[in-house]
């Protein structure tokens, strides 16, 4: 197979634009992979607080308190949040 000098160039011009856009795309996801990062960090940050804060708590509520029940409900939450951080971090995302 021949190809004339013209359809020579057009090939390697649309191999130069998807090289082009490939390098965009990977910069983009890059550019969000560290976003993602910075804003899961700053959760586990505030899930710490939660937590210790939770379990301060929880040191002097009497077991069957209507209140402990309560507080342990946040505590459950803050634990699965913080399970979703982890898959953030990993790049990990359960439905």
């Amino acid at each position: 197979m021949t190809f004339t000098r013209a359809e020579y160039d057009r090939v390697c011009a649309e191999r130069d634009a998807v090289q082009v856009t490939c390098e965009r795309l990977e910069t983009h996801i890059d550019e969000q992979r560290a976003a993602i990062e910075d804003v899961a960090h700053k959760l586990n940050n505030m899930l710490a607080a939660v937590l210790g804060s939770v379990d301060m708590v929880l040191r002097e509520l009497p077991a069957g308190s209507s209140s402990r029940t309560r507080v342990e409900r946040i505590q459950s939450a803050a634990l699965t949040s913080a399970d979703l951080v982890t898959q953030l971090q990993r790049g990990q995302f359960a439905p």
